[in-house]
């Protein structure tokens, strides 16, 4: 692989590595869609670590919402079961 001098890296190529980072994972394939874009090579280096990392954020997001009380109700809680409808008092015989 071909190192790029660091004069090379144009301000432009800095923003647009910051935008994949950002917006990963919808960035970075909008750029391998770029002809121009993607054949520099800190672009292309940067670009391919944004969108593996965007697609894991995506992916652990996704198993994470399932256990998160708040993002998808309060179904992994103990007692709480979507199906079981509002919870009824319960009464303490003293």
């Amino acid at each position: 692989m071909q190192s790029q001098a660091p004069s090379d890296i144009t301000s432009d190529d800095k923003l647009w590595v910051l935008l994949a980072y950002i917006f990963s994972p919808l960035v970075p394939v909008i750029i391998l869609l770029m002809a121009d874009k993607k054949d520099r090579p800190f672009i292309k280096a940067n670009n391919i670590q944004a969108l593996i990392w965007g697609i894991c954020w995506v992916v652990s997001g996704i198993f994470d919402s399932h256990c998160i009380p708040g993002l998808r109700g309060w179904h992994c809680l103990p007692g709480h079961h979507p199906s079981s409808g509002p919870s009824k008092p319960t009464r303490v015989n003293t």
